[in-house]
């Protein structure tokens, strides 16, 4: 009898715990707003931050961190750039990190109007022209235990493409919680 009661008690834990293997961990990181700023990869000192890690939110050194989601760059033809960690040539993963266009100072979607990243659609081997006013969302690779990635919005605030500076002013929401697709300031519910 007693053993019944345990094998029993043992399977309706088992179920509970695994009736939905798809079910995400409650959020726990509050979604906030900040400002960053990025140097050109190309025309700067190695040691100014050109590179952006979800993983971490903040700008982060090439030389130093080679798991950055994108860099930012200025080409020779004064051209700035938001380019893809596979597109400077770093290693691919099962789900290569990218960015996602989702409107310009002309149109499309604003900052404040993107509130879900989407799954996919996002470039991972193109170079993006940045401007002024230009949204993106990005996705990082995979990075959390559960087999998903991070997701974070952008918009583009300040260019200064001054030779001496080639420095790009970002507005960003990273979103710190695996799994969780909502990109607005609060606890995410999805």
């Amino acid at each position: 009898m007693r053993t019944s009661f345990m094998v029993l008690s043992l399977l309706g834990i088992t179920v509970a715990a695994c009736s939905d293997p798809n079910a995400l961990a409650p959020a726990s990181e509050t979604n906030v707003i900040d400002t960053i700023a990025l140097f050109s990869l190309d025309g700067t000192p190695v040691s100014e931050a050109s590179g952006f890690a979800v993983e971490l939110g903040q700008p982060v050194r090439t030389d130093i961190f080679s798991a950055f989601d994108f860099v930012f760059t200025v080409d020779p033809q004064g051209q700035p750039w938001l380019v893809p960690s596979l597109a400077v040539g770093m290693p691919g993963s099962s789900l290569d990190p990218g960015l996602l266009p989702q409107g310009t100072a002309a149109g499309g979607l604003q900052f404040d109007q993107i509130t879900l990243a989407p799954f996919d659609g996002y470039l991972t081997t193109d170079s993006l022209k940045a401007a002024v006013g230009n949204t993106y969302v990005v996705r990082s690779r995979i990075i959390c235990s559960i087999g998903v990635p991070r997701y974070a919005k952008i918009e583009i605030l300040e260019l200064n493409l001054a030779p001496d500076t080639l420095r790009i002013s970002l507005k960003l929401l990273d979103n710190f919680n695996c799994g969780y697709r909502g990109l607005e300031p609060g606890l995410p519910d999805i």
